[in-house]
């Protein structure tokens, strides 16, 4: 048996609060938080209405729930669209820019005017050049 045979999962509780040198590896938070996720799925069989049918079971369903939805939230897979602060946009002169991400790994983010007269966009690269110009100029 290998040294990693022995952990079947990634926590292990310890004998009488003692720590040994096998307890001192360090984790990830992404790792800690899928093995919470497997934990809280040891009960589920692949059928969900049976699952949360029983009283065991929709309290498991439910703390996975927020599990996952609090790992969501910690470890986003993407970024999200968000408010350009104190700048306007160049054509209207509202403070309506959001920031979108790329759609692809090697796309590019752009830069949106929400104004629905105006919809105006610049890719960021052009946007950051405009700004320094406003701040140097």
């Amino acid at each position: 048996m290998t040294v990693w045979a022995k952990f079947d999962r990634l926590i292990q509780e310890e004998d009488a609060g003692g720590s040994s040198a096998e307890s001192q590896v360090s984790l990830s938070p992404v790792a800690l938080l899928m093995d919470d996720l497997n934990r809280l799925l040891v009960s589920f069989q692949g059928n969900t209405e049976a699952w949360v049918s029983t009283e065991g079971g929709a309290r498991e369903a439910v703390m996975f729930a927020r599990a996952f939805n609090a790992g969501k939230r910690a470890h986003p897979i993407r970024d999200e669209s968000r408010r350009v602060l104190l700048t306007r946009c160049p054509e209207c002169s509202l403070k309506a820019l959001m920031w979108m991400p790329p759609d692809t790994p090697r796309g590019r983010a752009i830069i949106v005017c929400k104004n629905p007269a105006c919809g105006h966009h610049i890719n960021e690269e052009q946007f950051e050049e405009q700004f320094e110009e406003v701040l140097n100029g």
